[in-house]
């Protein structure tokens, strides 16, 4: 898949919806989260007014530990399209405020998007997290069950997994990930 990516993106340089489809592969599955910032750059380069592309570019700043820079990214995208509430929008903003250290604000965030995708699992995953960190304990096991129902085998490990290894260690923001271990089992997802 990941050769079907970079293929896609040596034949068309010039197309800005295709060098953001094969973003996430090559930022992604790709390991190599640089490279997809610079496609998703190129991409605005040649269509500076996509929204979508800003919403991504968000994300994998985020991802890349400048929460600063995603603040940025989406209130560019906010100005471009203002409608625009679905899931892509709210999923980049609650990785932001998350990786932010932002907890309250991934409630607010997750809250909006769990309104529309009740079983969003990775906005159930990140809203479970900040209640553990906010020491908001009861309302993080609502959470659990909810992602325990849609997936029995869930874990800590699983999470690590999925994470660290299914997406080659995207995540590079200190701190985070064990923020996010550690408000998991804090509201009762099993370790193993």
């Amino acid at each position: 898949m990941l050769a079907i990516a970079q293929t896609a993106h040596a034949l068309a340089r010039d197309d800005a919806e295709v060098l953001l489809l094969v973003t996430t592969l090559v930022g992604t599955r790709g390991s190599d989260l640089d490279g997809g910032i610079a496609m998703i750059e190129e991409s605005l380069t040649l269509n500076p007014s996509s929204a979508a592309a800003w919403r991504m570019l968000s994300v994998f700043q985020a991802y890349a530990g400048d929460t600063g820079a995603a603040a940025s990214s989406l209130a560019c995208a906010d100005r471009l399209n203002p409608l625009d509430q679905g899931p892509a929008y709210t999923h980049g903003r609650v990785i932001r405020h998350f990786y932010a250290g932002d907890h309250e604000a991934v409630i607010v965030s997750s809250g909006r998007l769990l309104l529309d995708e009740p079983r969003f699992g990775p906005a159930l995953r990140y809203r479970a997290a900040s209640l553990g960190m906010l020491g908001r304990v009861d309302e993080g096991r609502d959470v659990v069950r909810s992602l325990l129902g849609m997936a029995p085998g869930m874990s800590v490990a699983w999470v690590r997994k999925h994470i660290e290894f299914d997406q080659n260690r995207l995540v590079k923001t200190t701190g985070a990930l064990q923020a996010l271990y550690q408000g998991l089992q804090r509201v009762g997802v099993p370790e193993a």
